[in-house]
């Protein structure tokens, strides 16, 4: 076995893939074991002249991607056109410096984006993490030499490409700091829902905030909170979510309380919490902070479907789905029974009544129950005992 240690390599695009080295990090000190890191970087620091230029250039088009426009359309249109197994001429502009750092490297590398893995193929002991409980084409890709999924479902897209010896299946990757407490907020979300009059729900946003994404968003708690429920916003301090909910709040003349990561958690709630983070280290922070009060969250299917699969806290998916990861979680979602769908402006205006009739009707419970118990949900904490036996 290697004596080596550790890089992770962030392509720090979007919040999704970024988002599964930042559990293994935090697995990593939470048991002691980040003495194994060597580094973490992300494409921009390893990268310069037209390389790092043409990631500035992916980055505005992942961004400009999730809107409704002419670029989005195109880089919709690009990204599915894209085969990360075939040979490209981008792909290595976009590796140049980054081949040149890792490819004569021993030590293992984590990667949590299929672009990467097709980047560096050529590199031993180089680690593919997919953390999604679905697998588009484009995420399947070969060159890794191991590659950790969370589910034996998610395994079988990989068999094309892998033997079951280079396949570690995980179990799901939830925040380790939610794990701790997800059996105790299951417990009382369930009794919220039998003896609490009123529900609480949690609205997140993508990293690309998209328009029809952020509509849907603000409709939906404007309506709940308007009913004499609770709402917390998990907004970016200088994002558009951020921008747009407090005009809209003040414009209704809602009285809305701001939390950051200085100030205390309340003991009661007031009707709408604006939760401000600056970074994707802060919104975890928070997110857990606030994780008890919530009865079921608002969010786009990507990520976060691990959370209604894997904790028994049910999700309202804001339509449209946008890019190849979203559609599939969309459809998990719904094959499962772990949640809803929020289709146009008139169920955004009528959401409250659907929440409610889901609670009375105890559909609400059934989705929590679907999403609580079928799958483990320690999947960081796996792939940190993994690596910790390959390199110790």
């Amino acid at each position: 076995m290697t004596k080596n240690k550790l890089h992770l390599l962030y392509t720090e695009i979007g919040r999704g893939h970024p988002f599964y080295l930042d559990g293994i990090i935090e697995s990593l000190n939470r048991n002691g074991g980040i003495s194994i890191v060597r580094t973490t970087s992300s494409v921009f620091e390893e990268s310069s002249g037209l390389s790092y230029q043409l990631w500035k250039l992916v980055r505005y088009l992942y961004k400009a991607g999730a809107q409704n426009n002419a670029v989005g359309k195109l880089y919709g249109y690009l990204r599915n056109e894209t085969d990360y197994n075939q040979p490209s001429h981008l792909i290595n502009l976009l590796g140049a410096k980054i081949k040149n750092k890792y490819l004569s490297d021993s030590d293992p590398l984590i990667v949590a984006h299929p672009l990467l893995v097709a980047m560096l193929k050529e590199k031993s002991n180089l680690y593919y993490q997919h953390g999604e409980l679905i697998a588009p084409e484009e995420s399947v890709v070969k060159g890794a030499e191991f590659v950790f999924v969370p589910t034996e479902e998610v395994a079988e897209k990989f068999y094309k490409f892998y033997s079951k010896d280079q396949i570690i299946v995980t179990s799901l990757c939830i925040e380790p700091s939610i794990v701790q407490i997800a059996k105790d907020c299951f417990l009382e979300r369930m009794i919220r829902y039998e003896k609490s009059a009123y529900l609480c729900g949690g609205y997140f946003s993508s990293g690309a905030e998209p328009e029809e994404h952020i509509d849907k968003l603000i409709g939906s708690l404007l309506s709940t909170v308007q009913a004499g429920h609770k709402a917390i916003a998990f907004v970016r301090h200088d994002g558009n979510f951020f921008k747009n909910i407090t005009k809209n709040l003040t414009e209704q003349s809602i009285i809305y309380h701001s939390f950051t990561v200085s100030d205390p958690v309340p003991i009661n709630l007031p009707s709408v919490s604006l939760v401000i983070f600056k970074n994707r280290r802060e919104e975890n922070i928070l997110a857990t902070r606030f994780f008890r009060f919530l009865d079921y969250f608002v969010s786009p299917s990507h990520e976060r479907t691990n959370w209604a699969a894997g904790l028994g806290l049910p999700i309202f998916v804001t339509d449209p789905p946008i890019g190849p990861f979203s559609p599939l979680n969309r459809k998990f979602i719904l094959d499962n029974n772990i949640g809803n769908v929020i289709v146009d402006r008139l169920e955004t205006e009528s959401f409250s009544e659907k929440l409610i009739l889901f609670k009375q009707s105890g559909q609400l419970a059934a989705y929590a129950e679907n999403g609580f118990g079928k799958y483990k949900i320690n999947g960081f904490k796996n792939i940190v005992e993994f690596v910790k036996n390959n390199i110790e």
